[in-house]
């Protein structure tokens, strides 16, 4: 299904904000600039968002500055470490133990949180031993895994799991492998939200 794209002076319309308040979110990078999409119109050129992307971000924004400072709201939205989080999201009965601790426990953001969510349930369901999946899991905890990963591909390789992080419009086929599982981390995080973690 084609994304659907909502033009500036709707987005300002229906999430009553104004133009100010928008691009300051940008330039604090609570608004992903990617997010920001140029286009010609009979106008001469439009700026157009991620409808569905743009609206959930600005009504977590607005929710959270209620209770929260600019600091605080950071941590959630741009994955910096919360110290608060690990006590709160360890609990969760979806965790696994043995995939969290493979994780830097002092460093676990939220984004981080729903893909632990996702290896553990990946690692629940297909019954998998935790030293098949160590190896891909250890290589992506040494580099910074993009905050605007929407998707996790875990693919089922003979002798180990490969991990494979997208973006929402950024589709990857894998026609070789026996079995290919996806997981939307957007779903997660409205879980998380649901139970009163985020």
């Amino acid at each position: 299904m084609a994304e659907e794209y909502i033009t500036k002076i709707e987005l300002l319309k229906i999430c009553e904000i104004s133009y100010g308040q928008l691009y300051r979110w940008k330039r604090e990078e609570l608004i992903p600039e990617q997010w920001f999409i140029k286009r010609s119109s009979y106008t001469g050129q439009e700026t157009v968002f991620p409808k569905d992307l743009i609206i959930e971000r600005i009504d977590l924004i607005q929710k959270l500055k209620s209770t929260m400072s600019h600091d605080e709201i950071s941590q959630v939205l741009l994955g910096k470490s919360n110290d608060s989080l690990l006590e709160n999201f360890s609990s969760l009965e979806e965790v696994d133990e043995q995939v969290i601790n493979l994780f830097d426990q002092k460093n676990i953001s939220y984004h981080s949180a729903t893909i632990i969510i996702a290896l553990s349930d990946i690692k629940q369901s297909h019954n998998l031993d935790i030293a098949y999946m160590k190896e891909s899991i250890t290589n992506w905890n040494k580099v910074k895994i993009p905050n605007d990963s929407m998707f996790l591909d875990a693919i089922l390789l003979e002798d180990r799991l490969y991990i494979n992080f997208r973006a929402e419009n950024c589709e990857v086929y894998y026609d070789e492998y026996k079995e290919v599982i996806r997981v939307n981390l957007n779903d997660i995080k409205q879980n998380l939200k649901l139970k009163g973690k985020l």
